[in-house]
C-alpha cells in the first residue's frame, strides 16, 4: 500500500481541530479523523456518480395528443432504460398480452409491444395514462416514438465515446 504525505498546514488545522474537546471524543487520533474524512468524501463521489448514472439512464418528454374523439390528452413523461431483468419483464407481459401466441397480425403484434414496453419503462406519467384502456392506438404510439427517439439518442451518444456500451433492442 502505497503511503500518503498530508500537507503540513493541514495537519496543524487538524491538530487545533481535535485540540477542542468535544471533538477528542469523536476522534481517537489525527489518522482516525483524516480516515473517517476521507471515507465520507469517498462515499459522497460514489453517491455522486450513482446520481449521474441515473440520470444519464432516465428521460422526461411531453406529448399532446388530440383523440378521435376531439379528447386532448397531453403531459409529461418520465422513462428510464430497462434494465436486463427489466427486458425480460417486457418480453413476458407481451407475451401474456398476446396469450402466449406467436403467429398473431402485426396491429395486435406491435400494440402489445408498445404497451409492454411502457408499462416497465414509465416512471411518471399523467393521470389519463392507462394504455389498456385507450381507445386510439396512435396515441400509445406517439408515446412509444418519444420513449424509442430518446432510446436511439443515448445509443448514439455511447457509439461516440461515452463509457458505456450501447445496443439491444426496444
Amino acid at each position: 500500500m502505497d503511503s500518503v504525505k498530508i500537507d503540513s498546514e493541514l495537519l496543524k488545522d487538524i491538530s487545533i481541530f481535535l485540540e477542542k474537546k468535544e471533538n477528542r471524543i469523536k476522534y481517537q487520533s489525527k489518522k482516525h479523523f483524516v480516515d473517517l474524512a476521507v471515507l465520507e468524501l469517498l462515499q459522497k463521489e460514489r453517491e455522486k456518480t450513482i446520481n449521474e448514472n441515473k440520470l444519464l439512464n432516465t428521460h422526461s418528454f411531453s406529448i399532446q395528443f388530440v383523440s378521435v374523439t376531439g379528447e386532448e390528452l397531453s403531459g409529461t413523461f418520465a422513462v428510464h432504460r430497462p434494465t436486463m431483468g427489466e427486458r425480460v419483464q417486457i418480453g413476458v407481459i407481451e407475451a401474456q398480452l398476446l396469450g402466449g401466441l406467436n403467429n398473431v397480425d402485426v396491429f395486435s403484434s406491435s400494440i402489445a409491444h408498445w404497451i409492454a414496453n411502457l408499462e416497465v419503462v414509465i416512471d411518471q406519467a399523467p393521470k389519463w395514462w392507462k394504455p389498456r384502456e385507450l381507445h386510439d392506438p396512435e396515441v400509445v404510439q406517439a408515446v412509444f416514438d418519444k420513449y424509442v427517439d430518446y432510446l436511439q439518442k443515448f445509443q448514439r451518444r455511447n457509439k461516440e465515446g461515452d463509457k458505456e456500451p450501447s445496443g439491444g433492442q426496444v
